[in-house]
């Protein structure tokens, strides 16, 4: 089976939590990140051994890479997920799109027609949770979907990701 080739946007707290599941599931593999702050970047890239891009453009250019996470700050999430759409790139956005609901009602109708008719909308809204069930040794990572007609604990986009079990997530 062929991994899921996925960038990630944003090498904050959350970003790496991100791009070190990615990274560690048998599914994806992590293509590159990007971060403006050289700091965060060069962080990830040498504790993950992947790439940093310098500029975003890079990721939303290369074929090579099948999906975007992103897990920039709050401000930047409507750019960046319009600029994943328009290069035919399923994108999961962590929450929220923005602070202004105006704004994410203006992006919402720009959006509206960018639809796969096979595979519905290439764009979905995601928070992510790590927990540790009493029932289990390991923590699971778990993101959740908004996507209509979809189970509330996975993302059934054609990533087909669901479940992330990293060793190491604490």
């Amino acid at each position: 089976m062929k991994k899921v080739s996925i960038a990630v946007i944003g090498c904050g707290r959350i970003g790496q939590m991100h791009a070190k599941n990615i990274q560690l599931h048998e599914q994806t593999n992590l293509v590159c990140i990007y971060d403006p702050n050289e700091e965060f970047a060069k962080k990830v890239s040498n504790d993950l051994n992947v790439h940093a891009v310098e500029n975003v453009d890079d990721i939303f250019n290369n074929n090579d890479i099948d999906a975007v996470l992103i897990s920039s700050p709050t401000n930047t999430h409507i750019d960046f997920i319009e600029r994943s759409v328009a290069s035919k790139k399923p994108v999961l956005c962590e929450k929220p799109i923005d602070l202004d609901i105006k704004k994410v009602d203006e992006f919402s109708k720009r959006l509206e027609g960018n639809l796969d008719e096979e595979k519905g909308p290439c764009y979905d809204l995601g928070a992510c949770t790590v927990y540790k069930s009493s029932l289990q040794s390991m923590p699971r990572f778990t993101i959740y979907s908004t996507r209509k007609g979809h189970s509330q604990n996975a993302v059934h986009s054609n990533l087909t990701v669901t479940q992330l079990s990293p060793s190491g997530v604490r």
